[in-house]
């Protein structure tokens, strides 16, 4: 089944870029905010759906929102744990 998934996604073009290594136990949602005055920011909501820990490795740190804690790239949510991790784009 997870084979299916991966070739749907694949053609769909869903696949999330931010995501280096994912679990089809994890669900990733993005969100983008741009004003003006500030840099790119955008906003990911990491959901484990299960009842194991799951690791899922992204391309970029940011902060995570609920600890207020910065993050590394291989992310761990405990069953059913939630991350809401910023990353701002760099100034240039």
């Amino acid at each position: 089944m997870e084979d299916f998934y991966q070739e749907v996604t694949q053609q769909l073009r869903l696949q999330n870029e931010w995501v280096r290594q994912g679990s089809t136990n994890v669900s990733i949602q993005s969100r983008e905010s741009q004003q003006e005055q500030l840099a790119p920011t955008t906003y990911y909501f990491v959901m484990n759906f299960s009842e194991e820990n799951q690791e899922v490795e992204v391309a970029t740190s940011g902060i995570d929102l609920l600890t207020g804690k910065t993050t590394n790239q291989k992310l761990l949510l405990a069953p059913y744990g939630v991350q809401i991790i910023k990353v701002t784009a760099p100034v240039q």
